[in-house]
């Protein structure tokens, strides 16, 4: 059977012990790849996504964060935000376990499927951009690569 890819994916988040970090469902692209590497001479996986919106549930998992502790007083009389996310000169990959949903169309039947694909490791990257302008609303790139887990599986495609 043939599908085409009929939307982006939704993507889960979960830390490495499985505790739900958030859901990125609101993708402008997203892109599933798996492509033999010849400079690791091993097969790579990654999902990549430009999000729509920025996710501070995901950049708090990602970094630093630190809740504001002063007082409602003190916030109003200097005007301060109460969330603050510091980005380290260290770099750093937080590891996580992706579900992914997508939807599908058998090019034959028209019939849509709704397969996952999950991944039980993978590391996000902290790089990340925000690209914005008058015109389009802001983008936000995230690069999930995936690692195999200890059966040497790198991610299960679900139908």
């Amino acid at each position: 059977m043939k599908y085409g890819s009929k939307e982006v994916l939704d993507l889960q988040v979960f830390d490495k012990d499985g505790k739900y970090i958030t859901k990125i469902d609101t993708a402008v692209t997203s892109k599933f790849k798996v492509y033999y590497d010849k400079t690791k001479n091993k097969r790579v996986c990654e999902i990549l996504v430009k999000d729509a919106l920025l996710n501070f549930d995901l950049l708090e998992f990602i970094n630093d964060y630190k809740e504001d502790t002063k007082s409602d007083f003190q916030k109003v009389l200097s005007q301060m935000q109460t969330k603050s996310l510091s980005f380290k000169e260290k770099i750093i990959s937080k590891e996580c376990k992706l579900i992914a949903q997508l939807v599908m169309v058998n090019q034959e039947t028209g019939e849509r499927v709704e397969p996952r694909i999950k991944a039980e490791k993978a590391f996000i990257s902290d790089d990340f951009q925000i690209n914005g302008d008058s015109i389009q609303s802001y983008d936000f790139d995230l690069k999930f690569e995936i690692m195999a887990d200890s059966d040497g599986v790198l991610a299960d495609f679900i139908f």
